[in-house]
């Protein structure tokens, strides 16, 4: 049996912690097309960088 999953908009889930040293944050997302949804985690790592200035893990 095979199952389809559709995703009609793209879903960003993001956990951001202070630490002592600064922030840093996971970033998931999930959309039908893999390029897109390279796209949006780069937009989005980009500007948690300049806001936060912290890293990822």
């Amino acid at each position: 049996m095979e199952t389809t999953t559709f995703i009609a908009n793209p879903k960003v889930k993001i956990a951001l912690v202070r630490t002592a040293k600064g922030y840093r944050w996971t970033v998931e997302v999930t959309h039908e097309d893999p390029d897109e949804a390279l796209a949006i985690l780069d937009r989005v790592e980009t500007e948690l960088k300049q806001k936060y200035g912290g890293t990822t893990q």
